[in-house]
C-alpha cells in the first residue's frame, strides 16, 4: 500500500499587499477559475501556488507534495520544512517565510488492493464511517430535497 499526502499552507493578505504580489507573478500565473490563478513555476519542486482574488479575502496557497519535493517515499520532516522555507522565501524576495503560513488542509491518497467487489464496499462503508468520528470531516452533501 502506498499512501500519498498533499498539505495545504495559506497565507492571507490585505488587498494593497496581495496586488503587489499578483502584479509581481502576474506572467507566470494561468486563469484556473473562479476567480483563481494557478503558478506551477516550483511544480517540478512539489510545489503549486494558487493565489485567490475574492472580494472579501486575499490569499495565496502553497500546495506541497513531500514526496516530489524531496524525491523519496519516506520524507524527513525537518529536511522537509527547510526546504520548503527555502523555497518560500525564494519566491517571495524574502519579504515572507514559511512561518508566515497557516496550515489549513491536507489531503490523504491511498492505493488499496481490495481484491474483490464484496470487499471493495466493505472499505467504503469503513471510509463514509470516518467522517462520523471526532476529528475529522467531510464536505457536507447537499439536499436534494424541497422544502414545502
Amino acid at each position: 500500500m502506498f499512501l500519498q499526502s498533499t498539505f495545504h499552507l495559506t497565507l492571507v493578505l490585505d488587498s494593497e499587499k496581495f496586488i503587489k504580489l499578483f502584479d509581481s507573478a502576474y506572467s507566470t500565473l494561468e486563469y484556473v477559475g473562479e476567480n483563481k490563478y494557478a503558478d506551477y513555476e516550483l511544480a517540478a519542486k512539489g510545489i503549486t501556488i494558487l493565489y485567490y482574488d475574492s472580494q472579501y479575502k486575499k490569499k495565496i496557497k502553497f500546495i506541497v507534495n513531500p514526496y516530489n519535493m524531496l524525491n523519496t517515499d519516506k520524507p524527513d520532516p525537518d529536511k522537509l520544512i527547510r526546504k520548503l522555507d527555502k523555497w518560500v522565501i525564494r519566491y517571495f524576495n524574502d519579504k515572507y517565510k514559511l512561518d508566515d503560513f497557516e496550515l489549513t488542509g491536507m489531503d490523504v491518497t491511498t492505493d488499496i488492493d481490495v481484491l474483490s467487489g464484496e470487499k471493495a464496499s466493505d472499505y467504503m462503508k469503513v471510509i463514509q464511517r470516518v467522517g462520523k468520528v471526532k476529528g475529522f470531516s467531510r464536505p457536507l452533501k447537499k439536499s436534494s430535497k424541497k422544502e414545502h
